[in-house]
């Protein structure tokens, strides 16, 4: 996908970036119609004469991409085109360091706006050196990351932000001319997600409210980092008067002032949204110069209070306040249910018109519907459509708060749910096709796809051919099997090569783990990832799961083969999937037990059996039906 464009940035590079980028233009004639595309590295979002791109879409992006790929957005931005004078504006962020939804990559922005006129000549503006660049002072450079897995902790001062900066009439004659960036070395292809909606979601409720201090720690601080003090920071219960009296003004609409904030060091409010959603923390206030807003999203209260430390990650976000009636909004997304608001140093009233988040969610027809006699089936029903929505954002994330990624033990199956659920096919077909791009040179898969940790996880790359089995199955399209064939034979040849002399992959994952080159993974049991504990999995010596799942991945390849015609590789494939079943049976199945231990360690059937292994032997068929009842 070419662009008439060049990657610009400002005059600096330096990790946790924010810039921002204008172009004025004219316009001789109406518009007929007007189209914006537009990628970046890490992220963009973009006005139009001061409006917000996107309308009920999220002007903001791109999603995931693998390596030195990129997808580029289109908006429809013919309202927002007027004769006469134009100006387009960009906020760039620049993470510049790895994570697990997000390439390192070069800093960059890149952007083209065409226009048809009423004679029907087309005009173009493209970001090139004679846009404005300026490095935004407003973010703190040096703020924590929320944790090793996503980008940073804001912290934003709304008086070093240019007022009327997004209005044509703005004068940004002073602000340096844009920098061409690297930008030859990446690959741009159309956006193959469907763009997501946006829109304000308001608190049902007041969850809590106490007088809190006047002190907290600022981006230099890292003991206690702001989001760890505000986790345990003393809480005094405001009397219960002023209590209704918020708590009747916050959820209703309209303005609330608290004339009284003066007089206190600090008020904190938690603000329950009613159940867990995902979007950017949203804040729309009156206020003096200089006070400070702390912003904690939580999923969970503890001990009466929001759980906003939670697993090692920074949620905790600052906005300085300017003079005046101010609208803020964080860069990036969260999840949460619930909103912590800590409001610090006034010395005049503030009024609040709005506290909340502004949701953002894929545009999809969830149209899929259950009903039945059972309530509890009803709501376990609603639960999960509703998870599955929330989880369901450029890409499948295993979970919107702490990690945001897609990983392919997770995102495969949510993204098979999602079409059956809308019967949108566009999610998981982005997952696989990712594959090919994200593969590296031995055959392995990132664990999670868009990373760029090089983590990988043994069992998580063999659930690719099972995907694209399952996405087959499903839609009848065999172009995303035929363009992954060489991935997928890749990615088997390296289990091929770890056989053992009775054809079971056997190789010491345990070793390989304490190594750093991958993990046998088998749904974290005894890995120590998580704050509670997990069923026993032994992953010594040759290990059941490991060669349960290379089979499935054989015979999902397999039977793939044949529907794209290639019977000679089909009949091979097979033939070594029904080998290595044979070979699983005569192994692992305990028959004074009735089940399949977890591995052979030294020669010897591990005691340890699972419910993942046995599982599995019944998916792939190893186990024959009449043991499966038991």
């Amino acid at each position: 996908m070419d662009l008439d464009a060049g990657w610009i940035w400002g005059p600096e590079r330096y990790p946790n970036a924010y810039c921002y980028l204008r172009r004025r233009f004219e316009v001789s004639d109406v518009a007929m119609r007007a189209l914006l595309r537009i990628s970046a590295d890490t992220n963009y979002m973009v006005w139009l004469n001061g409006r917000y791109v996107g309308g009920r879409y999220v002007g903001q992006g791109p999603g995931p991409y693998v390596r030195e790929v990129r997808p580029v957005d289109e908006h429809d931005v013919t309202g927002l085109i007027r004769e006469g004078e134009n100006v387009i504006c960009v906020l760039g962020s620049w993470w510049g360091m790895t994570s697990h939804s997000r390439p390192r990559g070069d800093a960059g922005v890149i952007a083209e706006l065409s226009w048809e006129d009423a004679a029907g000549a087309t005009h173009r503006v493209g970001s090139d050196e004679s846009w404005r660049a300026l490095m935004s002072r407003a973010w703190e450079r040096d703020t924590p990351r929320r944790n090793a897995d996503l980008g940073f902790t804001e912290y934003f001062d709304a008086r070093r932000e240019p007022p009327d900066w997004l209005e044509p009439r703005f004068d940004d004659s002073a602000w340096p001319q844009a920098t061409l960036a690297p930008g030859e070395h990446r690959r741009l292809f159309p956006r193959l997600v469907p763009l997501l909606r946006e829109w304000s979601e308001e608190p049902v409720a007041l969850a809590g409210a106490w007088l809190a201090g006047s002190e907290a720690p600022g981006p230099e601080d890292r003991d206690p980092e702001l989001t760890e003090f505000i986790d345990i920071e003393p809480l005094q219960p405001l009397d219960e008067a002023r209590r209704a009296e918020l708590a009747e003004a916050l959820i209703a609409p309209g303005a609330t002032v608290i004339d009284w904030l003066p007089a206190v060091d600090g008020l904190a409010l938690t603000l329950d949204m009613g159940r867990e959603i995902v979007g950017h923390l949203e804040l729309d206030i009156d206020a003096p110069a200089g006070g400070r807003i702390d912003i904690a999203p939580a999923e969970l209260m503890r001990d009466g209070r929001p759980w906003c430390y939670r697993k090692g990650t920074k949620y905790a976000q600052r906005y300085l306040t300017r003079e005046g009636r101010q609208h803020w909004a964080t860069y990036d997304w969260h999840g949460l249910r619930y909103l912590h608001v800590v409001l610090r140093g006034f010395e005049t009233p503030v009024t609040i018109q709005r506290l909340g988040v502004r949701r953002r969610e894929s545009d999809l027809d969830w149209r899929a519907q259950f009903a039945s006699s059972d309530a509890a089936l009803d709501r376990i029903w609603a639960i999960g459509k509703h998870t599955l929505r929330v989880g369901t954002q450029e890409v499948q994330v295993d979970c919107p708060t702490r990690e945001q990624a897609a990983y392919w033990g997770d995102a495969t199956w949510i993204g098979l749910w999602t079409l059956w659920m809308t019967g949108n096919r566009d999610h998981v077909r982005h997952l696989l096709l990712s594959a090919k791009p994200a593969a590296y040179d031995n055959g392995q898969l990132p664990a999670s796809i868009f990373s760029s940790l090089d983590q990988i996880l043994f069992d998580y790359t063999l659930i690719m051919p099972w995907g694209l089995h399952a996405y087959w199955w499903d839609t009848g399209d065999l172009s995303v099997a035929r363009r992954l064939a060489p991935t997928v034979e890749g990615l088997l040849a390296w289990y091929r090569e770890r056989r053992n002399e009775a054809g079971l992959v056997d190789f010491d994952a345990v070793a390989a783990h304490a190594r750093g080159e991958g993990t046998l993974f088998i749904d974290h049991p005894g890995l120590g990832w998580h704050n509670f504990p997990h069923p026993g999995l032994d992953r010594r010596g040759t290990s059941a799961a490991l060669n349960l799942f290379y089979v499935k991945a054989l015979q999902c390849w397999g039977e793939l083969l044949t529907v794209l015609g290639d019977e000679a590789r089909a009949g091979e494939v097979r033939r070594e999937a029904d080998g290595l079943a044979r070979e699983i049976e005569r192994t692992f199945f305990d028959a004074e037990r009735g089940v399949y231990v977890d591995a052979l360690v030294d020669g010897e059937p591990s005691p340890q059996v699972s419910g993942q292994v046995n599982t599995l032997a019944v998916l792939t068929g190893v186990c024959p039906p009449e043991r499966r009842h038991g």
